[in-house]
């Protein structure tokens, strides 16, 4: 019941000048209304058949520092999870998005998979999500990472993972042996970024 109220106030904050919903501001509020509206319908159907959610945190800051080669300075990693909770029992990160999002990019064999793939951005996410509450040392226990995907709320959650031997198979559990694996990635990815030696390029989704 509170959807439609909410929405409007955020807008007027975003807006203040002029915090009238008309033209295309009211259209896209409307949607983003229907969405989440659907998505807490599958939420509550969900906790009608006898699961479990639990808040942990909404919009949770994070913050830790990683060192790189020849780079005399930590690089200091800020970001923000959109949603810590715990799924019966299970504890998930997950990342709210309003666009389209191909699921099956939230599967890989290894992290270079990662690279010059910006369609695997949110998985990028939901691993450093989870490299985070590791670094900083929050005892959750280990998590499993997901995206909520509002333009297709019935869906509920796409579950990120790692393809096993078997065909199908994926591990959506991010245990500490990936963690690790994805520091390592991670600061493979910080050197090459700090390099003055090579340069930015834009990813493209064209030939």
């Amino acid at each position: 019941k509170k959807v439609s109220g909410l929405l409007n106030e955020k807008f007027a904050l975003l807006s203040p000048v002029n915090p009238t919903l008309t033209g295309p501001n009211a259209l896209v509020i409307s949607s983003y209304e229907r969405s989440i509206r659907l998505f807490l319908k599958e939420e509550k159907k969900r906790i009608l058949q006898g699961d479990t959610i639990e808040i942990l945190a909404l919009e949770k800051p994070f913050s830790f520092s990683i060192s790189i080669p020849n780079f005399e300075k930590p690089i200091k990693v800020l970001g923000t999870i959109d949603r810590l909770d715990k799924y019966n029992g299970q504890v998930r990160v997950l990342d709210y998005k309003s666009g389209n999002i191909d699921d099956t990019k939230l599967r890989y064999d290894d992290f270079e998979d990662l690279k010059g793939d910006y369609k695997r951005l949110p998985l990028f996410q939901l691993l450093m999500y989870a490299l985070s509450l590791k670094e900083e040392k929050l005892d959750y226990g280990l998590p499993i990472g997901g995206i909520v995907p509002l333009h297709a709320p019935s869906n509920y959650v796409y579950l990120s993972g790692k393809k096993g031997s078997k065909r199908g198979e994926v591990e959506t559990l991010i245990t500490l042996e990936v963690q690790e694996s994805f520091k390592t990635f991670l600061v493979e990815v910080l050197t090459e970024l700090f390099d003055l030696k090579k340069s930015f390029v834009s990813l493209s989704d064209g030939p």
